[in-house]
């Protein structure tokens, strides 16, 4: 087993969960902005567009990991923990929306 992905969609599983995490800091680093004494939130779209994108790039991060995995075999340590970090947000997402919230 080695550290770093041997195969392109083992590679790609891996920066597209590095995109994830960048576009969450992103996302929260915006909607913590204040522009004229009002939350960046209210008066731009940018942190929504930054938290949709974190999400695709979780999502693809799964798909291409699991793809990686299964199809072409890839045993790489990275490959391992973006498919488990990508799934866990998948879930905790999924649960969000079906108990509400995290409190």
């Amino acid at each position: 087993m080695s550290f770093l992905p041997t195969t392109n969609i083992g590679k790609w599983s891996v920066w597209l969960i590095v995109a994830f995490f960048v576009l969450v800091i992103i996302g929260r680093a915006l909607s913590a902005m204040e522009q004229g004494g009002q939350e960046i939130a209210v008066t731009s779209g940018l942190p929504v567009v930054a938290s949709i994108s974190a999400m695709a790039a979780g999502v693809a991060s799964f798909v291409t990991g699991m793809i990686g995995l299964i199809k072409f075999r890839e045993r790489a340590l990275t490959v391992f923990l973006s498919v488990i970090a990508s799934g866990v947000l998948i879930l905790m997402t999924i649960s969000m929306f079906i108990v509400g919230s995290f409190q």
